[in-house]
């Protein structure tokens, strides 16, 4: 029995030799859980090309922050690759649970202004499967994109507060969705620069499609400038999931264009069918149209 495991028994049989224990491993910790991972994860050494592709993208931000990677023997080849700051994401077992990924966590602080954060996993699906990590981000970071490089999944975020102040909207969609409240984070920005947005849904009955949420900032003519597309919490929250009564918090970064004018855009969300491309109606809602609802505006200042 492996002294950096934990176990349960299962049962006991009595055989020729004697007895023989049945034992589950539940989890591993130490230098058990590094040799895991280091099997559930390719070779670093094997995904040079991909680390390439990556680096290539990562160069192109404008506002380079720091970069996390799990597993974390795979930090130092992306950082052979950049210049970048480049951090392991540490956790102290394996699988993932909440307390552990929050402890790792620690190493991002919630700067005065947005902040870039890129996370890269590799092998996403085999060494977090049950996405522990980005659930973890979702609810104290903003997500803003992500990309693939083969099994390089990369995820930016854009740091935030942690537990932002909503205004109360309750507007209702057809179907019973609810957007209960919502928060413009940062109503005055720079060109170039995210604009936070944070959303807390809820439904008085199950939802039995899986609709996308779209978040839009329109000038004066109706026309986007910016917008995201998605399934809530950036696909990790599909509707049909949602339990009745319990507030869903959605989060978004929303890049403006570098090259937008000053001026005053305001701010849609609705939900629509990703087949269809059909909109929900909008039942009940203060400043709202057949099918959006508002909440607020986003002033955007001359550039310096």
């Amino acid at each position: 029995v492996p002294d950096e495991a934990q176990q349960i028994p299962v049962a006991r049989y009595e055989t020729n030799l004697g007895p023989l224990d049945l034992i589950q491993i539940t989890s591993v910790e130490g230098d058990l859980e590094a040799l895991l991972l280091a099997d559930l994860a390719p070779d670093p050494t094997t995904m040079t090309n991909e680390y390439t592709a990556l680096a290539a993208a990562l160069s192109t931000e404008i506002d380079a922050g720091l970069i996390l990677v799990y597993p974390p023997s795979h930090a130092g080849m992306l950082a052979a690759h950049t210049s970048r700051s480049v951090l392991p994401l540490t956790a102290d077992r394996w699988p993932l649970d909440s307390a552990s990924v929050e402890a790792a966590l620690s190493v991002v602080s919630v700067e005065d202004q947005p902040t870039l954060v890129d996370v890269v996993f590799v092998n996403e699906t085999v060494v977090d499967p049950a996405r522990v990590i980005p659930l973890a981000l979702q609810q104290q970071l903003y997500w803003q994109s992500e990309a693939w490089y083969g099994l390089l999944h990369q995820i930016s975020y854009i740091t935030g507060p942690k537990s932002p102040q909503l205004a109360p909207l309750n507007a209702q969609y057809e179907g019973g969705i609810t957007l209960e409240s919502a928060s413009i984070i940062n109503p005055t920005v720079q060109p170039g620069s995210p604009v936070l947005v944070s959303l807390q849904w809820n439904t008085p009955t199950p939802i039995r499609d899986s609709f996308k949420v779209f978040v839009h900032i329109l000038d004066d003519s109706d026309q986007p400038i910016a917008q995201v597309d998605s399934i809530p919490g950036a696909g990790l929250f599909p509707m049909p999931s949602w339990e009745p009564g319990r507030p869903v918090s959605d989060r978004y970064a929303i890049s403006l264009p570098p090259d937008v004018p000053p001026g005053i855009y305001r701010v849609w969300v609705g939900i629509y069918q990703p087949e269809s491309g059909l909109r929900l109606r909008v039942i009940a809602g203060v400043d709202a149209s057949p099918d959006r609802v508002s909440i607020g505006t986003v002033t955007v200042d001359a550039a310096p």
